[in-house]
């Protein structure tokens, strides 16, 4: 039987568009022939057309909402492959009705606030949320307890009336849970220990798998190598809807042995747009 590699499952999902799971599962089906792997995803109607992989949403409408004291407003720029469909009056309507939403729900509160680590990318709205919305709870690693960045948080949670006295700060460890309302826990799967390397604050991320409602997502903050491999024993066997992929798809992070070790079908990668 031939062994599949992280090399030949990455080949077939460029080739495909299919999800890693179903290439790895196809490929291991066909003893590693990628071409017979190609056809079976076809049949099950799993790879895209590769012509799909060049469509722009170029075309497209703007839709605009404010409140009768125009004080608050919403831009809404919702995009389409053609103009065709952004002519349509379905298309228009969902427009409208994006917007209304967006205004109407008018978050000023957070249940729960979560801090991965405090890298600037990770945590630095963090200041500008404590001192102008209430938040109910934040949660941090346990590692982070005491630091620097950590006092500099508590400072903006002081500024801001609402924050200072019913704010509650958890510091969670390995293997603790959280519910938050009727649909969404978490529970954390590290850091393992506590890194003191030059990567500090990546490797001391706090690595969670949450669940909204049926959907499992894991979050990894920035870990890297050292601190995924911690960590891969413990979501062994865990059907995982999303991964939240470590330090923005960095080389440094999301190995071969961590991408084979894991059972998961979708991943997001967070970057700055340009």
């Amino acid at each position: 039987m031939a062994v599949i590699t992280a090399a030949l499952v990455k080949e077939l999902r460029e080739r495909t568009g299919a999800g890693m799971l179903d290439c790895k599962k196809a490929l291991e089906s066909h003893d590693g022939d990628i071409e017979k792997s190609i056809d079976y995803l076809r049949e099950k109607g799993i790879a895209k057309a590769v012509k799909k992989a060049g469509r722009i949403a170029a075309e497209g409408l703007i839709f605009d909402e404010a409140t009768p004291d125009h004080k608050k407003a919403v831009i809404l720029e919702f995009n389409s492959e053609t103009d065709f469909v952004a002519k349509n009056e379905e298309f228009k309507e969902f427009g409208k009705k994006l917007v209304k939403i967006a205004l109407e729900r008018n978050v000023h509160k957070l249940d729960l606030l979560i801090i991965s680590h405090f890298d600037s990318d990770h945590s630095g709205g963090a200041k500008y949320i404590l001192e102008n919305m209430e938040v109910d709870t934040i949660v941090i690693s346990e590692q982070f307890r005491y630091s620097k960045q950590y006092i500099e948080m508590m400072k903006a949670v002081i500024r801001n009336r609402k924050n200072r006295n019913n704010i509650k700060v958890l510091y969670l460890e390995n293997g603790k849970t959280l519910k938050c309302g009727k649909y969404f826990w978490i529970k954390v799967y590290g850091p393992i220990k506590k890194y003191i390397n030059k990567n500090i604050l990546n490797n001391n991320s706090l690595v969670f798998l949450a669940t909204v409602g049926k959907k499992k997502i894991l979050y990894t903050g920035d870990i890297e190598k050292i601190a995924e491999e911690q960590i891969i024993k413990r979501i062994e066997g865990i059907e995982i809807d999303y991964l939240k992929v470590a330090h923005h798809g960095s080389k440094s992070s999301t190995t071969d042995i961590f991408l084979n070790n894991i059972n998961c079908k979708n991943f997001i990668i967070s970057c700055r747009y340009k």
